[in-house]
């Protein structure tokens, strides 16, 4: 029998070719495949990383009966040996999209913050402030989790609101927003946590910006509640030429040393690129990464 980490390998290769080989099988396919390498000076890093979605529409329509696919991996050295698996039967109408099964979380993917210094390794504790708290959890405690979520597309303004309980009997309720006119971006979303243990918590981000070809720049904020310390964000991109990208980002959580980041990504090809980056902050010595990635 094969192991999950090579299971994971060939699935996320093979979505990643999936658009070409079947964009005229009603499939729809997009996610980031991406080999990293980190150091500080004492503890190296080499991560394999990958996030991506397809989904299907039976008749080809994109309307009606569908099947929604999902997976979000980090495999390499110990601590990063985790994958989430999301599997879903969708219906779309012209009212909004239901899925039922295991979807993902409404406030999945809805941040634009860019992972700090451009390093995976440190996005994967980044994510829990951004609205994927119950992703991190998934992937850190192997806690997988069953429900129902409704996806709204109203042009500038998309919606989800989702409902879920885990393996380990939490249950959870979601709900998203975000907003893109003009140059201008905006997103906040809320989860409510309810633990076997009688335990309850709510947790709150929102964020707003504003995007052009050139430059990208956002704030964010967070409050935890039970859950995590309340935090706020900022990051800022400029785009000197065409193809490199240049940001710097922070991360601030109350009661903890701030992580401030610089990243620099140059495209190649048709979706590839070349990173490199440092993130650093005052109780940890600075980790230097480079990476080579994949757009799909």
């Amino acid at each position: 029998m094969q192991s999950p980490n090579t299971l994971f390998r060939v699935a996320i290769l093979a979505m990643a070719f999936a658009p070409a080989a079947v964009a005229a099988q009603g499939i729809d396919a997009s996610g980031t495949v991406e080999l990293e390498y980190s150091s500080d000076g004492n503890t190296d890093f080499a991560l394999l990383y990958g996030d991506a979605d397809m989904s299907y529409s039976f008749d080809g329509s994109g309307r009606g009966l569908g099947l929604d696919l999902g997976l979000t991996g980090y495999l390499g050295d110990d601590p990063f040996n985790d994958v989430a698996v999301f599997v879903a039967l969708s219906y779309s109408t012209d009212f909004g999209k239901f899925s039922f099964g295991m979807p993902r979380n409404a406030s999945s993917g809805m941040s634009r913050m860019p992972e700090i210094g451009g390093t995976q390794a440190v996005g994967f504790a980044q994510k829990a402030f951004l609205g994927d708290l119950p992703l991190t959890d998934y992937l850190a405690n192997d806690d997988p989790f069953l429900g129902l979520r409704y996806d709204g597309d109203f042009g500038a303004v998309k919606t989800a609101v989702s409902a879920h309980r885990t393996r380990s009997d939490t249950n959870l309720v979601d709900a998203a927003l975000t907003y893109t006119g003009g140059f201008l971006f905006a997103g906040g979303s809320l989860q409510y946590f309810d633990l076997d243990n009688g335990t309850d918590g709510t947790t709150l981000h929102g964020e707003i910006g504003a995007a052009t070809d050139f430059y990208e720049a956002g704030i964010g904020v967070t409050s935890g509640d039970t859950a995590l310390p309340d935090a706020w964000q900022a990051w800022a991109m400029y785009r000197p030429i065409d193809n490199l990208d240049l940001t710097a980002s922070v991360l601030d959580p109350d009661g903890a040393s701030a992580i401030w980041g610089l990243s620099a990504k140059y495209g190649v090809m048709q979706g590839g690129y070349l990173q490199g980056g440092v993130s650093d902050s005052k109780n940890a010595d600075a980790r230097w990464d480079v990476s080579v990635g994949f757009n799909f």
